[in-house]
């Protein structure tokens, strides 16, 4: 697969028969847009030329060195606990449909919207480190079962779980469907975990 640039910005993957995907020198970013619109869904490996001072790949995961966001992770990929990475970005991990349990490491802080939406994930632990959880990071999970939150301060916003919007009416439910009915938050009691699951109608467990 090969990376349509714009002004140092990979806007588009094109597909010319490869499975891997080839990371240019001169690429500094990729598009925001193109994340969140699974075109990366089809990419086995991730190749990044030696010049490039931006990226970096590891574990099965794409990393924007400067800003410590973790952009894809394929396959049964690991997120790395060196500190690379602070940030879980936009849809990084909704083209994974093989990844099952995942732990992310301490350090990281925020997890983006849509994180590991449409992802085969089914059972997660955030660190403390944590200080939010952005909307519909677990939208469309239907094989999520456990979330299991170490932070007694993390902070979810109101459509994290996808079965509500952040003003506090119902997510339609062509979304909301989709959401795992066995579905356990593990926490503290009191916190903002527990505030969530309340908000959302899952069950809570105290850790």
């Amino acid at each position: 697969m090969r990376a349509k640039l714009e002004n140092g910005t990979i806007t588009d993957v094109l597909n010319d028969g490869d499975k891997a995907l080839t990371i240019p020198a001169e690429a500094t970013n990729i598009s925001e847009t193109l994340l969140m619109s699974y075109a990366f869904d089809g990419v086995e490996a991730i190749r990044i030329e030696e010049d490039n001072p931006n990226f970096i790949y590891t574990n099965g995961c794409l990393i924007n060195i400067k800003t410590k966001t973790l952009l894809v992770g394929l396959n049964d990929c690991i997120v790395p606990d060196d500190g690379s990475v602070e940030v879980i970005g936009p849809c990084a991990l909704g083209y994974n449909t093989t990844i099952d349990k995942l732990t992310i490491p301490e350090g990281v802080r925020i997890i983006e919207v849509g994180a590991f939406s449409g992802s085969s994930l089914q059972a997660i632990l955030l660190p403390r480190s944590l200080e939010l959880v952005r909307g519909n990071a677990f939208g469309v999970c239907e094989r999520l079962h456990e979330v299991t939150v170490l932070g007694e301060n993390t902070k979810f916003e109101p459509s994290a779980f996808g079965k509500m919007l952040n003003d506090g009416s119902p997510m339609p439910r062509q979304i909301s469907s989709y959401v795992c009915p066995d579905l356990v938050v593990k926490g503290y009691r009191g916190s903002p975990a527990e505030d969530c699951a309340e908000m959302n109608g899952i069950f809570f467990e105290e850790l």
